[in-house]
């Protein structure tokens, strides 16, 4: 089946939203392919960054408290320019039954429509998700007050929040990396993020995707959330292809066993047989705590030719200061479930689980070493 065929009643029903300006720049950094899939709606202040947005539908909110010049990173204006469109938000909203906002917390109208935008979306009923980013530390603690505030509002209004952190988005990178570098690879994994929230949502139902029930358990675990990615010409190389995306999340095997929400994500242009499908699935799923909950879609979509990707949305890692506190540390995971700490072997002079199969070789890397082995990090 193709997955790129979407009916306008789906597209109607499934909305991507980005509000401000950040919002509205990872919106329209989603590929057109799957961007036609939903109703993308652009929501703003700031009249020339609704000018520039793709999106098919944009509102322009405020016009009588900004003119048209935005909220100069004022969350409280940003509150009352919601006030003032309510009415046009609330009817873009009518015939939405799940709704993926796409919005930075840390400024005005991110930080003051998002969470009044959840509440309305949620007494209308629809299914809500928020796709947000913790800034960097080092733009000041004003603006992660915002974006905490910002969060807690979310959550207040029943909603769901997919918070990434910057901080640990970026933290794998060389310090002598250019900026740009750095910020353009926060905006791929942001990006992708959304692609994959959207590819499930309107995957065929079966196996997995579109279920909105499941989506919510695995997204309703406090804390932030990764994405892994890795892609393959070959179709045979799916177990290569899901160990490559395990390791692009650069979690160390303490986060890895605090992870509470996995999605898996498999998308190939060629049929893949049951037993490939479950081998793949085995090297990730094995990793993770019994806890945790996991989902996965499996779908064909022949414009993907010889490609096979897959994507992994990992969320529930606990933030910075939480990890000390977390209920499933490695040492309570070894005694649970002393098996799935015995699987793999973590010298350097083994490749643990993957031994005896062929290695997963990537820019000169033996991805099938776990991750804080290569780059050379300690366990306490």
């Amino acid at each position: 089946m193709n997955e790129t065929t979407e009916s306008p009643a789906t597209r109607e029903r499934i909305a991507l939203w980005g509000v401000g300006s950040w919002g509205i720049a990872t919106v329209s950094r989603i590929s057109p392919e799957i961007r036609r899939r939903v109703k993308a709606v652009a929501l703003d202040a700031d009249l020339q960054s609704l000018v520039l947005s793709p999106s098919t539908q944009r509102i322009h909110i405020g016009k009588k408290l900004t003119r048209g010049r935005g909220t100069g990173g004022d969350p409280a204006l940003g509150g009352r320019v919601f006030e003032e469109g309510e009415g046009a938000i609330r009817k873009a909203l009518s015939g939405t039954e799940v709704l993926l906002v796409a919005a930075g917390l840390s400024g005005g109208v991110g930080g003051g429509v998002t969470p009044p935008l959840c509440r309305l979306a949620q007494e209308m009923g629809i299914f809500t998700l928020a796709l947000v980013a913790r800034p960097f530390g080092f733009e000041g603690k004003r603006k992660a007050t915002c974006h905490q505030a910002g969060l807690a509002g979310i959550v207040s209004a029943g909603a769901f929040p997919i918070a990434f952190s910057l901080d640990r988005l970026v933290g794998r990178l060389d310090d002598n990396s250019p900026c740009q570098e750095g910020f353009a690879h926060c905006d791929r994994i942001l990006t992708a993020a959304a692609e994959c929230l959207i590819a499930f949502l309107t995957a065929p139902a079966t196996p997995g995707g579109g279920d909105c029930a499941l989506l919510k358990n695995i997204v309703s675990i406090p804390g932030e959330a990764m994405l892994g990615l890795h892609e393959e010409s070959d179709p045979d190389k799916l177990v290569g292809v899901m160990k490559g995306a395990l390791s692009s999340l650069f979690l160390s095997a303490e986060e890895l066993s605090s992870v509470r929400g996995c999605l898996i994500q498999i998308q190939s242009g060629a049929a893949l047989t049951l037993g490939r499908a479950r081998q793949a699935l085995s090297a990730v799923t094995g990793m993770l705590a019994e806890e945790a909950m996991i989902g996965f879609s499996i779908h064909q979509d022949p414009a993907l030719g010889e490609r096979t990707r897959v994507s992994l949305l990992a969320c529930g890692i606990p933030g910075e200061g939480e990890r000390a506190r977390s209920a499933f540390s490695v040492v309570k995971s070894a005694r649970i479930h002393p098996p799935r700490q015995t699987e793999m072997d973590f010298n350097r002079s083994t490749r643990g689980r993957f031994s005896e199969a062929e290695p997963t070789m990537v820019e000169g890397e033996d991805l099938d070493i776990p991750t804080f082995i290569r780059k050379g990090e300690k366990i306490e």
